[in-house]
């Protein structure tokens, strides 16, 4: 009887032993048997369809040193997690992952020059879990935003793809940096040389941020910037102080302010400019020019993506753009310039407007959302802006892709959607996309602009 018994334990341990192993089998068949694939990664600092010169990121804008996080979308398991040398003050870099397994979708999470912030991401180990995600996301930042350029900007931005079994399979990865940009260009036409001392921003940046584009309420504006000490402009010259850096924020109660000493005077000129009512948001490039008279001055603001092109040749400023309206079947209905947007998450909720501009060539159109109350509940999917190169007879279609952020609220949201343009020359004009298109060579005006609803 115990032999017998001896011998049906033994047999059942062994089978025991078989279906371990079957089963540990079987879940490394999954990959063993899948296909393995490459894929060719493109990191950029700069919007798509942005072809401005590369050359014109001033120093320490571009990458240094560039981090790349691969991680399955299904089992968060780190796959890879590689640092690579970038070319001095490069704005895009391009590398290529193997052993990448077909039939999985992966997360790609890339940073730039994480030294300026005084960390590494070595603690995401491949191999195992990249834990929760939103530490990721919301890494903060809490360096002096105007000090991070000595070791290069720090830019970040995520992406996904599902891998298939091909070849020839890429990516482009737009990377936004963490900070926005000011600069003030100074036009004398007084008829004698100026001198103007302690420009600064007031209350212009947030105390922190987070390391990836937020998806969350901006904070708010409590950090000073000062752009320079003093500026010193001969007669019909302009003089720009230097760039400074700072965190997006949400306006301060009054809104954004420059401070100046002029003739012995203190100026405070407010920003209030539509472009920058609400907020500034990162990656953006608020470029002021002041026109200064005889006792007194002139101030224009534009809100810029951050690689904008200056162009010095003779142009034709007249503007002609058509509208093509919301693709059909992407909103839930128009009244008037209210464009009720559907409260659906992913792609079926996406919301499309359409346009060209015919002329002139390169011209740089961004769109902006100004919400109503607080909260951040639009978001742009895919560029907000671009740089317009017509070759032939065609105008390249421009798309402006916008959905709600939260599908299951039950508050009802607005937000109006500005669109500029900047010609050739700097001047820039508001587009109105709510009729069929038009043509403007002067001053833009107050344009129709369409109201975002989200329904209850």
């Amino acid at each position: 009887m115990s032999l017998m018994k001896n011998k049906l334990l033994k047999y059942t341990g062994a089978a025991l032993l078989l279906l371990a192993c079957s089963l540990t089998s079987c879940i490394k068949e999954d990959y063993a048997a899948a296909d393995k694939a490459s894929v060719q990664l493109t990191f950029t600092t700069r919007a798509n369809g942005d072809n401005a010169d590369p050359n014109a990121v001033e120093a320490g804008e571009g990458m240094k040193h560039l981090r790349v996080i691969v991680a399955d979308q299904q089992s968060k398991v780190v796959r890879f997690n590689r640092e690579f040398d970038v070319p001095d003050n490069a704005t895009s870099h391009t590398v290529r992952f193997g052993d990448l397994y077909a039939g999985r979708t992966y997360d790609f999470y890339a940073i730039a020059n994480e030294a300026s912030f005084g960390d590494n991401f070595d603690n995401y180990v491949e191999g195992e879990s990249l834990g929760d995600e939103n530490t990721l996301l919301n890494y903060q930042i809490t360096a002096g935003a105007n000090t991070l350029i000595t070791k290069g900007l720090p830019a970040a931005g995520k992406a996904f793809l599902p891998v298939k079994a091909t070849e020839n399979q890429s990516l482009t990865i737009e990377m936004q940096r963490v900070v926005a940009k000011a600069r003030v260009n100074f036009v004398n036409e007084t008829g004698t040389e100026q001198t103007i001392t302690d420009v600064k921003l007031l209350k212009v940046g947030a105390a922190e941020t987070v390391l990836f584009p937020r998806t969350s309420t901006l904070p708010a504006a409590t950090q000073d910037l000062t752009l320079s000490n003093s500026v010193t402009i001969a007669n019909g010259a302009t003089v720009s102080t230097p760039a400074g850096y700072f965190y997006e924020s949400s306006a301060p109660t009054g809104g954004y302010v420059l401070e100046a000493m002029w003739n012995r005077t203190r100026k405070v000129l407010e920003l209030n400019s539509a472009e920058i009512e609400n907020q500034i948001l990162r990656n953006k490039f608020l470029n002021i020019t002041i026109t200064l008279k005889v006792n007194d001055w002139k101030l224009e603001a534009n809100v810029l993506p951050w690689i904008h092109e200056q162009t010095d040749f003779e142009f034709d400023n007249t503007l002609s753009y058509t509208s093509a309206d919301w693709t059909d079947g992407t909103i839930i209905r128009r009244e008037g310039n209210d464009v009720y947007l559907r409260n659906v998450e992913g792609d079926e909720g996406i919301a499309e407007l359409r346009f060209r501009i015919t002329s002139p060539s390169l011209v740089q159109w961004s769109a902006e959302l100004f919400e109503e109350g607080d909260g951040h509940n639009f978001e742009f999917v895919g560029p907000s802006s671009g740089l317009i190169s017509i070759e032939g007879d065609t105008a390249p279609e421009q798309v402006i892709r916008v959905r709600v952020t939260d599908a299951e609220s039950l508050d009802e949201h607005r937000a109006t959607l500005r669109v500029v343009a900047t010609v050739p020359g700097n001047m820039t004009y508001e587009l109105d996309l709510t009729g069929t298109g038009g043509t403007t060579s002067g001053a833009s005006g107050d344009a129709n602009r369409f109201t975002l609803i989200q329904a209850i």
